[in-house]
C-alpha cells in the first residue's frame, strides 16, 4: 500500500521557480545566509496551517528564540537575518505579526475558496438528485404519483443596461468576490474605459471573470499592489495614447512597467530623487594646463592656485 501524504491538502512539494528566485529583487538585496534562512522557512509554512504563514498548532511564531530552534540556528544569528530579511521586503507579516510568505499564502486563500465552492456546488445537486428509494409495500408495477406543488415565482432577470452586459446574456460567475480588490480594479477599468468610448464592448465575462484573474496574476505573480494597479489604470485611460491602446487588464499587464517608466515616480507614488548637480568638464589646453571656457567662446588657463 502506498505510503499517505500527511500534507494539508495531500500535496508532497511545491513549485519552484530558478528563474523567479534569482531575479527576485528583494532577495537579491540580501545574502546567502539570510536565502538559507529563507529557504528553510519557505519549507516549514507549506506544511503550516494557514499554508504559507508561520503557525503552529494555531500560534504564530514571531520570537527569533523559537525561529532558532525550528531552523536549526542561533537566536542572535536568526534574529539579525530575519530583520535583513523584513527590511528587505522578503515576507510581510499579517496584523497580529504573523510572518507569511505572499505568494504561497494567496494561493492558499484561493486554493480555500474554490473548495468551498465545489462544495456548495455538490451540496446544490445532492438536494436536486430525485431519491430511488420506494415506499414500503408499493407494488413495481405501480408507479407513484408526486403531489403538486405550487410553481415558483420566476426570478427576474436584470437588463443589460443594468447589469452592464451588452451581449445580453444571463449573469457569469465569478471565482473572486463582489467586494474583492480584484472585481474592483476591474470596475474601475471597465468604468473609465467607457467614459472614454461609451459604445466599447466590455462583457460580464470579462469583467467578473477574465479580468479579476488578470489582476490576480498581477498581485501574485508580478508582486504589483492594487495602490499601484489603481494608479496606472488611471493614468493610462486618462493618456490621450495609451487610453486608445489600452483596452483591457491583459494589454494592461503586458504594458505595466512601460507605463510605469511613463508616468514617473512621482505619480507612481515613489519617491523621486533630486537630479545630480551637473558635473563641469575639464578642459585642458595642448600643453597640459587646465582652461576655462568664457562667455565670448575663447578660454583662460587655471593656475594651480586658483584651482
Amino acid at each position: 500500500m502506498p505510503k499517505m501524504s500527511t500534507r494539508v491538502d495531500g500535496r508532497p512539494a511545491f513549485q519552484f521557480y530558478p528563474d523567479l528566485w534569482q531575479t527576485e529583487p528583494s532577495l537579491m538585496l540580501v545574502g546567502y545566509a539570510e536565502k538559507g534562512l529563507w529557504m528553510d522557512l519557505l519549507c516549514i509554512m507549506w506544511n503550516c496551517t494557514p499554508r504559507g504563514a508561520l503557525v503552529i498548532n494555531g500560534k504564530p511564531i514571531t520570537e527569533s528564540k523559537t525561529i532558532a530552534k525550528l531552523s536549526k540556528g542561533e537566536a542572535n544569528e536568526v534574529s539579525e537575518l530575519i530583520a535583513n530579511l523584513e527590511q528587505a521586503g522578503v515576507f510581510s507579516r499579517l496584523d497580529d505579526g504573523t510572518i507569511i510568505c505572499r505568494k504561497m499564502y494567496r494561493e492558499w486563500i484561493l486554493s480555500e475558496k474554490r473548495a468551498e465552492a465545489g462544495a456548495k456546488g455538490g451540496q446544490a445537486k445532492r438536494k436536486q438528485k430525485p431519491s430511488k428509494t420506494k415506499a414500503k409495500g408499493e407494488s413495481k408495477t405501480e408507479a407513484k404519483v408526486p403531489s403538486p406543488t405550487p410553481t415558483p415565482s420566476p426570478t427576474p432577470i436584470p437588463t443589460p443596461e443594468e447589469s452592464g452586459d451588452l451581449t445580453g446574456k444571463e449573469p457569469v460567475k465569478s471565482l473572486f468576490e463582489a467586494d474583492g480588490i480584484e472585481r474592483k480594479l476591474s470596475y474601475l477599468l471597465r468604468r473609465l474605459i467607457l467614459e472614454n468610448n461609451p459604445s466599447a464592448r466590455i462583457t460580464e465575462n470579462q469583467v467578473n471573470v477574465k479580468w479579476p484573474k488578470v489582476v490576480d496574476l498581477m498581485i501574485r505573480r508580478d508582486y504589483r499592489t492594487p495602490e499601484e494597479i489603481g494608479r496606472i489604470i488611471e493614468w493610462c485611460q486618462a493618456d490621450d495614447f495609451w487610453h486608445k491602446n489600452i483596452g483591457g487588464m491583459t494589454k494592461l499587464r503586458q504594458q505595466f512597467d512601460r507605463l510605469t517608466l511613463q508616468m514617473g515616480p512621482q505619480q507612481c507614488g515613489g519617491n523621486s530623487a533630486p537630479p545630480p548637480a551637473p558635473v563641469e568638464e575639464e578642459l585642458f589646453d595642448e600643453w597640459g594646463y587646465r582652461v576655462r571656457r568664457l562667455p565670448d567662446g575663447g578660454i583662460e588657463r587655471i593656475y594651480e592656485e586658483e584651482a
